[in-house]
C-alpha cells in the first residue's frame, strides 16, 4: 500500500515541503478496512477513494495524503522539498533507519532530498493506513549533533483520513488546490523526469510516455495503483507530444496523479505580433469522456483531445492578457524553474527542465512526437525584445468561483509577473542577463 505525505514547515524562515512516498507491505486486513487490491491487474475494479482536503497541523505545518494503494515492498521513500536551500536537516521516523539517497535541485530553487526509510526490525510491517505517524524534522546541527529546543526540532503527528467516494463523470476529481508547495513539487518532478542518467547516453526519447514509463525517472510511477505507467500493462499511459503538447500533457499528468485541478484554453494560432484569440476553456471536470469507465483509458482519451486543441500559438499571448494560460516572469532563478516554458514567437515551445553547473536546459517535442533535451543557446532560445508574445512564462494560477475556474490576473501576481524580458534593446542583452543567472 502507498501513501504520500506533504509537510510544510517554517524554521528560521526556511520553508519545507515533505513528500512522503510510502511503499508498503501487503496487508492482511479486510477490504472493508483497507481497500485491498490483491491483484493489481484488476485495478479497474477498485472503488474510488477520496482523500479529505488538506489540513493544517499547526501554524507552520500542513499535511496531505495521496490515495493509498497496495504494493509489495518493504521501505518508505521520503522527499524533502524546499524553496530555500537546506543542508543541516535531519529526518527520522520511529522504527525506521533513515538513509539519504540523493540530493536534487542542482542550483535550485526549489531543492529536494530523497530518503529511504527501512524498518529496524524484519517483523515491522510498513502499514500506513488509519494509524498515527510521528515524523520528526530537525533544522540545524551543532558539533555534529542535532540541536534541540529553541524550535529547531519539530514532531508531526498526522493521521490518514480516507473517505469512500462515489464514481464521477469527470475525467478526474480535483480534491486539492494549486499553491506554492505543489508548484515546488511539480518543478522537482520535471527536473527528476528529464535529468541526465549515466545509463542513457542519448539526448532524447522516442515518445513522451517513454519517459513516464521509466520508474528510474518518474517517482510517480504507478502511483495510482492502476499499473498505469507499466509499459506491459493493457491500460497504460499513452502520451505523444509535439512542442505545444508537452507542457500541457505533463501538467495534466501531474494534476491527475495528485487530484489537482487542470485547465487549458482553446485558442487560434495568432501571430508573433498580435498573439492568439482564446475562446473556450476546458478542465478536468469535462464530462465528454464519461462513457469510458476505466480511469486510465479515460485520462488517455482526455490527453488525446488536449493534444488536438493546444498548440504553439496557445503560448504566445500578450503580457497584458489577464486570462491567458501563461504569463511572463522575471529573469531570475526564483522564477525560471523546471516547469517554466520558453516561447519562440515564431512557433516553438520548450519546457525548462534543469539548472546545473553547466547552465540551463530544456526539453521540447517535435512534429514526429520525439522529445529532445536542449542547452540554453540562442539557436534554441531565440529572443526578440520587440515581440512581447515570447520569452519565459509560467502556468497561470486559477481559482474556483461559481462552478468556474477563474484565472488570477497579473495584478495579483506581483511576486512573479514581470515584463523585464521585453525591455532589452537587443537580444544580446537578454542572453547576457540569462548568462549571469547561470553563474549565480
Amino acid at each position: 500500500m502507498r501513501g504520500i505525505l506533504f509537510l510544510y514547515q517554517r524554521q528560521k524562515c526556511v520553508y519545507f515541503f515533505v513528500l512522503l512516498v510510502l511503499v508498503l507491505t501487503r496487508s492482511t486486513h479486510s477490504q472493508e478496512q483497507f481497500l485491498s487490491l490483491s491483484n493489481p491487474g484488476h485495478a479497474e475494479m477498485r472503488s474510488e477513494f477520496a482523500v479529505d482536503t488538506d489540513w493544517v497541523v499547526s501554524k507552520d505545518l500542513f499535511a496531505v495524503w495521496l490515495n493509498p494503494t497496495l504494493s509489495s515492498a518493504h521501505s518508505l521513500q521520503l522527499w524533502l522539498v524546499s524553496n530555500t536551500s537546506f543542508a543541516d536537516v535531519s529526518v527520522s521516523v520511529a522504527g525506521y533507519h533513515t538513509r539519504e539517497v540523493k540530493r536534487q535541485g542542482g542550483a535550485g530553487p526549489p531543492f529536494a532530498t530523497q530518503y529511504e526509510l527501512i524498518p529496524t526490525s524484519s517483523s515491522t510491517k510498513v502499514i500506513f493506513a488509519k494509524r498515527d505517524v510521528a515524523l520528526r524534522i530537525c533544522n540545524g546541527r551543532k558539533g555534529g549533533q542535532q540541536t534541540r529546543g529553541n524550535g529547531h526540532c519539530k514532531t508531526l503527528m498526522a493521521k490518514t483520513v480516507i473517505a469512500n467516494g462515489s464514481k464521477s463523470s469527470w475525467v478526474w476529481r480535483d480534491m486539492r488546490k494549486w499553491n506554492s508547495q505543489w508548484e515546488a513539487l511539480f518543478s522537482i518532478w520535471v527536473q527528476h523526469l528529464f535529468r541526465p542518467l549515466p545509463s542513457e547516453r542519448n539526448r532524447g526519447w522516442h515518445r513522451l510516455h517513454d519517459v513516464l514509463r521509466n520508474p528510474e525517472r518518474n517517482f510517480l510511477y504507478n502511483q495510482l495503483g492502476y499499473v498505469e505507467d507499466d509499459p506491459n500493462s493493457t491500460n497504460r499511459i499513452r502520451a505523444k507530444a509535439d512542442c505545444g503538447d508537452l507542457p500541457y500533457m505533463l501538467r495534466a499528468y501531474f494534476s491527475w496523479k495528485f487530484s489537482l485541478p487542470f485547465r487549458y484554453s482553446e485558442c487560434t494560432r495568432g501571430t508573433g505580433q498580435k498573439g492568439p484569440r482564446c475562446m473556450n476553456e476546458v478542465d478536468n471536470r469535462n464530462i465528454r469522456h464519461e462513457s469510458i469507465s476505466h480511469p486510465v483509458a479515460r485520462f488517455n482519451a482526455f490527453l488525446k483531445v488536449v493534444s488536438y486543441k493546444v498548440h504553439s500559438g496557445t503560448y504566445r499571448t500578450l503580457p497584458v492578457s489577464d486570462t491567458s494560460d501563461f504569463y511572463p516572469v522575471a529573469l531570475s532563478r526564483d522564477t525560471i524553474r523546471p516547469g517554466t516554458v520558453f516561447v519562440d514567437p515564431g512557433g516553438h515551445v520548450l519546457l525548462v527542465s534543469q539548472w546545473d553547473a553547466d547552465g540551463l536546459y530544456a526539453v521540447d517535442g517535435h512534429p514526429d512526437k520525439t522529445v529532445t533535451r536542449r542547452p540554453f543557446k540562442p539557436k534554441f532560445f531565440p529572443h526578440y525584445p520587440r515581440l512581447t508574445t515570447g520569452g519565459f512564462k509560467a502556468f497561470r494560477p486559477f481559482r474556483r468561483r461559481n462552478e468556474h475556474w477563474i484565472p488570477v490576473p497579473n495584478s495579483q501576481l506581483k511576486s512573479t509577473f514581470s515584463r523585464m524580458q521585453y525591455r532589452f534593446q537587443t537580444p544580446n542583452e537578454f542572453y547576457q542577463r540569462v548568462g549571469e543567472l547561470m553563474i549565480h
